[in-house]
């Protein structure tokens, strides 16, 4: 892979589907502008992605993908013949590190809204989506990898020698087999073990900070405003709560509103959000157990139960503390 091609796979992991006022955005945009090299090869990046949600084009595009790799395998190679070995890692264990690192199988998938789905991976593994998620999952011959973008998923991990990675932005669960539920909200990411055991990861490598959760348990990072991840941190919940939606359930423990916005938003006919509240003032929050097929009628009766204001406007449902709104 070329210096060019590795900036913008970094970019395009870190990027998409990112906010406008991305503390990266400026930065990104500079470097996209810079050459029109950059801009084709992060296009390539997109246009990979999408092939790669068309399920009808999956196969194909894996195969096109592992005819790149070897070309540019057998490329290396003749390099090394002709005396440039300098331009890869030291001498003939260049080409074996890229073909170890190299993509031996990939798939990705995307649920709507109200839209689960079950995938089984190709070590038999199995991942059970919730409605409005994203993942892409990359297997090497070194690794088991998955970029969770958006949502909510469950882990049915089969026990292997290489690890199996979730990840999304600076947080990493790490696992040899077990059961495990990782959900995405925009405050904070929630981690449930069902069984077995799992490493839970934030930030980069020279100030990692590590939780090992056990069958049971749950670990909460808190996003911060930077983008970064807090350290993770076990808490007093349910882990049985993390795999509700297998069930057709939503389980809401001590959920504050954007968490309860969030999550109703995957199986709402319109988008939930939420209007600020006055500074420093607590956000309601509500325990319940509900069917994903009830969502529209809970939202309407959420203001008998909860001090909350439901209004239905501009094509969305808005939700804010009664007597909080700005």
């Amino acid at each position: 892979m070329s210096k060019i091609e590795e900036e913008a796979a970094r970019w395009f992991a870190r990027m998409r589907g990112a906010a406008p006022d991305h503390p990266e955005r400026g930065r990104f945009e500079a470097w996209l502008i810079a050459s029109p090299a950059h801009a084709a090869e992060y296009n390539a990046f997109i246009d990979t992605w999408r092939d790669l949600q068309s399920g009808a084009r999956g196969e194909e595009l894996a195969l096109a993908m592992r005819e790149r790799q070897e070309r540019q395998f057998q490329a290396r190679r003749r390099m090394l013949a002709h005396g440039v070995a300098g331009l890869l890692l030291a001498g003939a264990g260049g080409g074996w590190y890229f073909g170890y690192r190299q993509p031996v199988w990939q798939f990705a998938r995307e649920t709507g809204v109200g839209e689960t789905a079950r995938a089984v991976l190709d070590d038999g593994s199995v991942a059970t989506l919730n409605a409005g998620t994203r993942l892409a999952v990359v297997y090497t011959r070194a690794t088991r990898r998955v970029e969770l973008f958006d949502g909510e998923a469950i882990f049915d991990v089969e026990p292997g020698e290489r690890p199996f990675v979730v990840a999304s932005g600076s947080m990493r669960v790490t696992v040899l087999g077990t059961r495990f539920g990782v959900n995405l909200l925009s405050r904070k990411n929630r981690v449930s073990v069902e069984r077995g055991r799992v490493l839970v990861e934030t930030g980069p490598f020279w100030r990692r900070r590590r939780e090992t959760l056990q069958a049971g348990q749950v670990a909460e990072v808190a996003l911060l405003a930077d983008g970064e991840a807090a350290p993770p941190e076990i808490v007093a919940r349910k882990a049985s709560d993390g795999f509700a939606f297998e069930r057709g359930m939503i389980a809401f423990d001590d959920a504050d509103l954007y968490e309860i916005a969030e999550t109703l938003s995957r199986y709402s006919r319109q988008p939930v959000r939420v209007r600020p509240a006055s500074p420093g003032a607590p956000s309601p929050r509500i325990v319940a157990g509900i069917q994903t097929t009830d969502v529209d009628d809970f939202i309407d009766l959420l203001p008998r139960f909860a001090p909350i204001v439901v209004r239905r406007e501009a094509g969305a449902v808005w939700l804010h503390a009664r007597g909080k709104r700005q």
